[in-house]
């Protein structure tokens, strides 16, 4: 038992070395990439060197095939979401956009807070360029289509595809504005064959106690031409005139 005891001991002790060995690694290297961070930052806003130029035109104008400039993602992270001067938060979104990593996800997102229109507007075709790795985007998203840009809004949660419709679905459900409601079921319509299933659902169920989300419903699937017309046809002229 005794030494039983002291293996585990002397385990537990190697196991906190370890731990705090990987941690002290952990912190110096956060260190590191912040002072690279700063020396970065400092170089873009230094001035218009060559060196500076043909970063900026490869990474940010023409992208690059090659995922060289990864390394670069922290840096453009940071200063998307901290740096006060808008030319840089929009070098970065833009260098973003062509980098196109799922992990930046969450810093997008962030971004769409931004004041500057500009840059929300780079931001959210920077998630749209993601497609489906971008779909925990789509709340913010839907927000967007319902309340600032629907056409941005749109074409951003059109590029995700079939992994934003149950997002989508949920807004709908947990929404009490009819209005809002409508506007779900129009974006429903519009990723056609990937929301046939939900919108007949909210058709059944909504017909009877809603006439308006029926017939909307109804109608997005009339234009996917994905059931028969006729069985819907007869179904909108039941909602509009109601047998006694």
């Amino acid at each position: 038992m005794k030494l039983s005891l002291m293996s585990w001991f002397s385990g537990s002790s190697r196991a906190n070395q370890i731990a705090a060995a990987k941690a002290k690694k952990e912190e110096k290297e956060l260190a590191v990439q912040r002072s690279i961070n700063d020396e970065i930052l400092n170089f873009f806003k230094g001035g218009n060197t060559q060196a500076c130029q043909d970063i900026f035109e490869k990474i940010v104008l023409t992208g690059t095939e090659e995922n060289s400039e990864k390394w670069l993602i922290p840096f453009f992270v940071e200063t998307l979401l901290k740096d006060k001067d808008p030319h840089i938060r929009q070098m970065s979104v833009s260098a973003l956009y062509n980098l196109k990593d799922k992990d930046t996800v969450p810093a997008l997102i962030e971004a769409l807070k931004d004041n500057d229109k500009d840059i929300v507007r780079e931001t959210i075709s920077a998630l749209g360029n993601l497609g489906h790795e971008a779909k925990n985007a789509v709340p913010a998203l839907i927000e967007v289509y319902l309340n600032r840009d629907p056409g941005l809004g749109y074409n951003a949660i059109a590029k995700i595809g079939k992994a934003a419709v149950p997002h989508i679905v949920n807004v709908f459900e947990q929404s009490t504005n009819s209005d809002e409601r409508i506007k779900l079921i129009e974006l429903l319509g519009l990723m056609g064959m990937h929301s046939v299933r939900e919108l007949n659902t909210i058709f059944q169920e909504r017909r009877s106690r809603s006439a308006y989300e029926g017939k909307e419903a109804a109608y997005r699937l009339l234009e996917n031409a994905t059931v028969n017309p006729h069985y819907l046809i007869r179904l909108v002229e039941e909602i509009e005139n109601p047998k006694n």
